[in-house]
């Protein structure tokens, strides 16, 4: 979903069941991974950390797949629910939730703050070459039509949600790597989203 496809998820398919738009808050401390398919044997994405919360709509054994952002187009990840008798994500039936509408092909930009004009960048190293960006250094994070987060907060029309680490400031007009993790929370316009 970053700019690669994983090739086990192909190799190694594997079944799902979809489920209606559910709310999981991550309780694993102080982080969970993010993977391209239900088992740590497929590619890690991303992680998301302890308190945030993201919307799944399938499911595979004790495995939840939830929407992300990206700068390309809409992706999703695979987080474990459970490991043994530990639970790592559980369902929030008290969660508001939003779902992204009307942005057509082109997707509703993730601003740092309510209102702001700046942009934030994902930035990954699944390139093939450590340390090099996506597609360029200003690959825009969005998120995408049919598409639904948590909101936390929301601020003369705009909406808070909880982003995942892959995301930072567009700060800079250079290729260098961030030198510390983005913000947890991005904004969107309520315009596009119900």
């Amino acid at each position: 979903g970053y700019g690669y496809y994983d090739p086990g998820i192909y190799l190694f398919p594997f079944s799902q069941n979809s489920i209606s738009n559910t709310a999981v808050k991550a309780v694993a401390s102080p982080s969970l991974t993010v993977m391209t398919g239900p088992d740590t044997s497929y590619s890690f994405l991303t992680t998301i950390s302890t308190g945030q919360e993201f919307v799944a709509f399938a499911s595979s054994g004790s495995w939840y797949q939830i929407y992300l952002p990206n700068s390309q187009g809409p992706v999703s990840g695979w987080i474990p629910a459970s490991a043994g008798s530990v639970t790592l994500a559980a369902p929030d039936s008290s969660a508001t939730k939003i779902q992204v509408t009307n942005t057509g092909s082109s997707g509703l930009l993730i601003r740092p703050s309510a209102g702001s004009s700046a942009n934030l960048v994902s930035w990954i190293t699944n390139t093939g070459f450590s340390n090099v960006p996506q597609t360029g250094c200003a690959s825009s994070a969005k998120i995408w039509d049919g598409q639904a987060f948590v909101t936390s907060a929301n601020q003369s029309g705009w909406y808070q949600y909880y982003l995942p680490a892959n995301y930072y400031f567009d700060s800079a007009t250079t290729c260098g790597e961030p030198a510390a993790a983005g913000p947890s929370m991005g904004w969107a316009s309520s315009s596009f989203l119900k």
